[in-house]
């Protein structure tokens, strides 16, 4: 088993490495789905490397190679489902520790997480880094309440907003994001969730039986996988990553 993931994610990097990227990345066998794109938004340092490119650049066929270099050093895992027999083996560690072999690359993303059993281990991992943008802001109400009972995750948040907030020059949204989590963290901004409404889940306030509806859903998902609900919201808010080391197998 392990030869054969082995082979399955040295191949994967070899027919990514001659690809172009626009439209995306795709691979698709009896054991694996996977879509690779240009990322939504990016790692701060090379977000900062493209805000300095675009500001000073030209528009020529060597600009225009440079931004597309620029791109494609930060491929993006936009699907990915593996096989039940080849889940838990280590694959996906080994797909990204091989894409990131490939000599023009240089972060590895993974965005928009719904599994809930990858986005605890990405979240945890020493590994994996947040990347931020004006979406992750949209769920902020989903993240106090976590911050507010694990300074742990707080304080690895405020690392992650501090980095953009130094090296970047389009992300002063997170000033914002950085005050009021200090507020909420300190009980000077109260949270409170009325009657028929639910915190953390956009377009339900007024809508009593939805939203009754999704807090029961909500429940049954935190409990089946064995985190609070608080802790539950805070990662669906935050759950695109990247990487700049070759993993472990895990």
């Amino acid at each position: 088993m392990e030869q054969f993931i082995d082979f399955l994610s040295k191949d994967i990097a070899k027919k990514f490495s001659k690809s172009k990227l626009e439209g995306g990345f795709r691979y698709k066998n009896e054991h694996i789905e996977l879509l690779i794109v240009i990322p939504d938004t990016y790692p701060p340092a090379l977000l900062s490397k493209l805000e300095k490119f675009l500001s000073n650049s030209s528009s020529n066929v060597k600009g225009e190679l440079e931004q597309h270099n620029l791109y494609r050093c930060c491929p993006a895992i936009e699907r990915i489902e593996i096989a039940n027999s080849l889940q838990n083996k280590g694959f996906f560690s080994a797909i990204v520790s091989e894409l990131l072999k490939v000599d023009f690359v240089q972060y590895v993303c993974i965005q928009r997480v719904g599994n809930p059993y990858l986005l605890n281990h990405l979240t945890h991992s020493k590994k994996w880094n947040w990347i931020l943008s004006r979406s992750s802001t949209i769920g902020i109400d989903s993240i106090y309440p976590y911050c507010k009972a694990s300074p742990e995750m707080y304080s690895s948040l405020l690392v992650t907003i501090n980095e953009y907030l130094e090296l970047c020059t389009t992300t002063n949204f997170l000033e914002q994001l950085k005050l009021d989590l200090a507020n909420s963290c300190e009980n000077i901004r109260k949270l409170s969730v009325g009657k028929n409404k639910i915190g953390g889940i956009p377009g339900l306030e007024g809508i009593p039986e939805l939203a009754g509806m999704a807090k029961i859903r909500l429940s049954e998902r935190s409990v089946k996988y064995n985190m609070s609900e608080e802790e539950f919201l805070f990662k669906l808010a935050l759950n695109t990553f990247y990487t700049t080391d070759v993993l472990n197998k895990q």
